[in-house]
């Protein structure tokens, strides 16, 4: 017997197992096997024509040895490469740093006028040195379970946050669907203007005119012509 093809379903990346069908040229088929990720054995099933086998996990090299025999004992031997697209791990996510558009921001330190934007800017990588991974989905990205619009911002992401005196949840997905999620943190606002006040301040009679001059130094005071003070906080 010969394997002439395999079909993949899904064929794109996936968080879930794939099933590959095994297409199979001769008589007398007996069965037909295939290697897992960890290199063990099983033996597909069989419907319509067509061998299953059931993959669950990506396999550290990346290939998946398939065997047909007949009923002669004669085997048949076909590796399928790189074709399964099995992605379990969710990406990373994370905060770089806070920003109004044009300087940095510190929740905790910085303090915001009413209107003012504050955009977090964030860090996500779907990477894995020892297998491929789907990457990152950038149309994925969401706050407080709302689409999100992005900015690129070097390798990193900005995301404008409707609310800055309120923590957020960022979430991101890669392309197989695993997801992360960050909390942001909040900011505090003081939108009202300080309010300008009037003292009048009348001295001592007694108060030499040295000592009304150190105070008028020291409080910003200044004369009137009926020698009262004023000074504004």
């Amino acid at each position: 017997p010969e394997i002439t093809s395999f079909s993949i379903t899904p064929s794109g990346w996936t968080k879930e197992s794939v099933s590959v069908g095994v297409h199979v040229d001769g008589d007398y088929v007996d069965y037909v096997t295939y290697t897992d990720q960890k290199g063990g054995t099983h033996t597909a099933s069989y419907s319509g024509g067509i061998y299953y086998a059931t993959i669950s996990e990506y396999a550290p090299s990346g290939r998946y040895t398939f065997s047909a025999v007949d009923l002669a004992g004669n085997k048949f031997t076909k590796t399928l490469t790189q074709d399964v697209k099995i992605d379990k791990d969710a990406p990373t996510l994370s905060i770089v740093k806070y920003t109004d558009g044009k300087n940095d921001v510190v929740p905790g330190t910085t303090w915001l006028t009413g209107n003012q934007k504050v955009y977090a800017v964030v860090k996500a990588e779907d990477k894995n040195d020892d297998k491929p991974q789907s990457g990152i989905d950038e149309d994925s990205f969401s706050l407080d379970e709302k689409k999100a619009d992005i900015i690129k911002d070097g390798d990193n992401y900005r995301i404008e946050l409707s609310d800055p005196t309120k923590v957020s949840e960022i979430t991101v997905k890669d392309n197989a669907e695993n997801s992360s999620k960050v909390k942001t943190e909040a900011f505090s606002v003081d939108s009202t203007a300080p309010v300008q006040s009037d003292i009048q301040v009348v001295f001592s009679p007694t108060e030499t005119l040295a000592g009304k001059f150190l105070n008028a130094l020291s409080f910003g005071l200044y004369y009137n012509e009926s020698k009262e003070q004023k000074y504004y906080e």
